[in-house]
């Protein structure tokens, strides 16, 4: 795992390339007990969108799951499937809470992610697909590639500001989930 960075009123430790460390969990109880002792309001665990052991063992491990959805012409379907096999997950961990599905990644001015973000708002029950909408930037990949959270390469750029919009809105559905204020 990366260093442990400081920002925006969080830690932020990101992934490396060698997965080791999380690989060498073996399954989700180890995995959730790591997570209960650590001393931290939320634990984020972003996870590859395909259905592999480090994506399950996160899975099943996880009290909420947002999913990302991009403009790609399958994410339909493959945003159907992912939600059917968290129904499935909820036979194991049946608190398990999905809290929406977050558009990222999309160049809303391209005429297939505006036919996708229709579609997939029209597709799911409202309340589902979230407000905010993370667009497609070259601060994006700057931060991946870097390894920097966006509010340290560029706090004031349009990207940071959707980060933290969508931050409030998962904390707010969050606390609804749990009866609290939203």
């Amino acid at each position: 795992m990366g260093n442990k960075i400081k920002c925006c009123d969080i830690d932020l430790i990101p992934a490396a390339e060698n997965l080791d460390d999380v690989e060498n969990i073996t399954d989700a109880y180890t995995l959730k007990k790591l997570i209960d002792g650590k001393d931290y309001d939320y634990i984020i665990l972003d996870c590859p969108p395909a259905k592999s052991d480090i994506t399950l063992l996160a899975m099943f491990a996880a009290d909420y799951i947002v999913v990302p959805a991009d403009s790609g012409s399958d994410a339909l379907n493959g945003y159907s499937q992912l939600l059917s096999f968290v129904n499935e997950l909820r036979d194991v961990n049946h608190n398990i809470v999905v809290l929406g599905i977050i558009l990222n990644n999309f160049a809303t001015q391209e005429a297939l992610a505006k036919y996708m973000e229709s579609e997939i708002k029209s597709g799911f029950p409202d309340g589902t697909v979230f407000d905010t909408v993370i667009h497609r930037t070259s601060l994006a990949a700057q931060c991946r590639y870097f390894g920097e959270p966006a509010c340290i390469r560029d706090e004031h750029h349009r990207y940071s500001g959707e980060i933290k919009s969508v931050t409030d809105e998962i904390i707010k559905r969050i606390n609804a989930s749990e009866g609290g204020d939203s």
